[in-house]
């Protein structure tokens, strides 16, 4: 469990791809997955490092909504590749290139997959989602 948390620092303080944009990733790939115990902690890292709330609700409907710039509908769109049927395909995968060089993508990647490993982790063992995961520090500014 030690080497596990230790890796979740690692992704949370050496990354150099932007935070805003990790947590972009990690609530779709939550959503996608079902991993309802990582959305509701990472909402509130999401609202404190640069998502608006509103973006937050419409994530569902990211490819109807102008709340998000191409950046980070690149991003929604690699995380979708990701975690759908047909996995990526070299244009999304040079959409996404065209705004982060490789380690990013590797951060963007490894965090997607990282948090929603976890959302499984948490469902295989029950783990419930914390009253109070949607008032979290990052929210208390």
């Amino acid at each position: 469990m030690a080497a596990f948390l230790n890796f979740a620092q690692a992704l949370r303080a050496n990354a150099v791809c932007p935070r805003v944009d990790r947590e972009l990733i990690i609530l779709r790939s939550a959503q996608l997955t079902g991993c309802e115990y990582v959305f509701s902690h990472h909402r509130g890292m999401g609202l404190a490092f640069g998502l608006t709330s509103e973006q937050v609700d419409q994530l569902a409907q990211w490819k109807e909504s102008p709340l998000f710039n191409t950046q980070q509908r690149a991003i929604l769109a690699y995380s979708e590749a990701m975690f759908g049927p047909e996995r990526i395909d070299d244009a999304t995968f040079e959409n996404l290139s065209n705004f982060y060089k490789p380690r990013e993508i590797m951060e963007l990647t490894l965090t997607a997959a990282f948090y929603t490993g976890l959302g499984q982790f948490a469902c295989a063992l029950d783990i419930q989602v914390d009253l109070d995961a949607s008032d979290s520090q990052y929210e208390r500014h």
